[in-house]
């Protein structure tokens, strides 16, 4: 990602290389400071890289429209937005393939699985860390309500010290490194509550509920490309726990499902799968 500095770039061999290339789907993303304003995060790559950076390669597809437009205004001319593969990923396993994999159907059909991020790993001010906490201890009680088996879902092992903080009242929290139970996890539960994109845009992949808790603006501005605002809340605003009672009482609603696949279709989620495939057959398949 950009946002976080995790690229080592050897600016030397991308002069040489002759391969066709490209940078696809990656987000550059500010984060909210204490007044609740977006402002750039101290470890973003640095200006300089990512202009030469996009110099360098044939084409940059950025995740999103915040991307877009970060590296629109540095002068970069070789962009599109292509959005996220994982909101395709029903294309390539059925839910019955990953029903096949559950451990427990008739758990999962009561289960409110409940994806988390370590909160040491979260860029939120440090005064509103603590509204993360209280927003999922609240939900974990509201699900309990609806008859649902709340569930802690790790997505690595730094989650696992949070996860027992949050894990009193024997709630179970599960840590799966095999990304098929993963899936699985996530498709097959009745609900999804979740801290992580990469559980939401699955999750509405197969036009399935989820509520969606966005702390920056890499998650909110996904979610925007997509047309899934409605699912998602922001941590950090002073309704954010009635507006996620009120989701919790949608998602459980039938009628959501029909809300998603309608989302999918006048989002045209199909013409931003082909123009995904077009991309990299473009750019690397030469």
């Amino acid at each position: 990602m950009f946002e976080n500095n995790e690229l080592t770039i050897d600016f030397n061999a991308l002069e040489k290389i002759s391969v066709p290339n490209c940078i696809f789907s990656v987000s550059y993303g500010r984060v909210f400071n204490k007044n609740k304003e977006l402002i750039e995060r101290t470890d973003c790559m640095p200006d300089q890289y990512l202009v030469k950076l996009s110099s360098l390669v044939n084409r940059v597809g950025c995740r999103d429209e915040a991307t877009y437009n970060k590296l629109k205004e540095l002068g970069c001319k070789n962009i599109d937005i292509v959005g996220c593969p994982t909101i395709h990923i029903s294309r390539f396993f059925s839910k019955s393939f990953l029903q096949n994999l559950s451990l427990s159907l008739d758990n999962d059909k009561n289960r409110c699985l409940i994806s988390i991020r370590s909160i040491n790993l979260i860029s939120i001010p440090f005064s509103e860390k603590n509204k993360i906490n209280k927003l999922l201890l609240y939900a974990i009680q509201r699900v309990k309500e609806k008859g649902l088996i709340p569930t802690i879902l790790c997505h690595d092992r730094r989650d696992i010290e949070y996860a027992e903080s949050l894990c009193d009242n024997q709630i179970e929290f599960i840590v799966e490194e095999d990304v098929y139970r993963y899936l699985a996890l996530v498709i097959n539960s009745r609900l999804l509550i979740t801290l992580r994109l990469h559980s939401f845009i699955p999750r509405m992949s197969y036009q399935l509920p989820g509520i969606n808790i966005i702390y920056d603006e890499r998650a909110l501005s996904l979610s925007r490309f997509y047309g899934l605002e409605k699912f998602c809340i922001n941590a950090l605003e002073d309704d954010s726990f009635s507006n996620l009672n009120k989701l919790i009482n949608y998602s459980l609603d039938e009628s959501s499902k029909e809300e998603i696949k309608n989302l999918s279709k006048s989002n045209d989620w199909l013409n931003n799968y082909n123009f995904q495939i077009n991309f990299i057959r473009d750019y690397l398949i030469k």
